[in-house]
Order: C-alpha cells, then structure tokens, then sequence
C-alpha cells in the first residue's frame, strides 16, 4: 500500500492537490445523470436466470429486486442475488416464515441503481436449500438506459 504523501512526491503534487484531484475523479456522478429507457420487469424461480442485460449498446440499471416468502412448517432461510462477472448483489433473510402469509413478496429497492455489466446473467438462488423447500419466485425491475455513458 502506497501512502497518499509518498504519491504525491512521485506525481510532484502537495498532498492537498492529490487528494482533491483523487476526489474530483472519484465523486459519483451516477446520481446527477438522467436515467430514462424502458423498463423492464423479469422473474423466475429460484436457481434459474433471471434476465441477462443486452451484449452491446444499452446499459441495463438494476433498481428492484423482490422474493416471494414461503410459508414452511419449520425453518430459516435467505435468499441471494447475484451476478454472473459482478459477483454478490444483495441478499433477503428471513425467506421463510412458520406463521405467515405465503405469497407476500420481499423486496430491496436500488437508489439510484445498480449499472450492470454488458451480457451480465443475473440470478437468485436460496439458501440453505431444504429437501421440503419449492423453489421461490425472484423477480427483479430495472431500466434499459440509451442515456448512460
């Protein structure tokens, strides 16, 4: 690990221009872009693909993602969103429940959202997997960007 002081030297910069030209390339500007496209709603069971972004061209920007809860006579679970190249998106505990109302969804909301990569293949899986357990429905909404760099 290289010390902020110890770049600035190399880059002949004070430590102050460094670090305010490494904020300056850092900053989010995610939130201040204007997102508009198609939206687009997908679902599957659990365990399966939910939906692959486009190969080229749109940029597909992750902004919900729900999971219906099973009810079950004993038993804990979660279920587990991820990426196929972006790896752990998000996760639900809680997926089962003894006394509940089957069929209510849980859902975590992406503010602004996610930006996935191109031909990335999105899926959700639960875990742990019990012999009694049917699969559960992950649905996941988003928008289809032309807008995004």
């Amino acid at each position: 690990m290289v010390s902020v002081t110890k770049m600035a030297k190399v880059a002949g910069l004070t430590t102050t221009t460094l670090a305010a030209l490494i904020g300056f390339c850092l900053r989010a500007d995610a939130q201040s872009l204007p997102l508009s496209g198609k939206i687009i709603s997908a679902s599957s069971v659990s365990g399966n693909n939910i939906f692959t972004t486009p190969q080229s061209g749109t940029k597909f920007v992750l902004t919900q993602w729900c999971v219906e809860l099973k009810q079950v006579d004993s038993g804990v679970g979660s279920a587990v969103l991820t990426g196929s190249t972006f790896g752990f998106i998000a996760e639900i505990q809680g997926l089962y429940s003894t006394s509940g109302n089957p069929g209510k969804a849980a859902c975590v909301s992406f503010s602004p959202g996610y930006v996935m990569p191109l031909r990335e293949s999105i899926s959700c899986s639960v875990q742990p997997v019990e012999p009694s357990t049917i699969g559960v429905t992950c649905s996941i909404s988003g928008v289809l960007s032309t807008t995004l760099p």
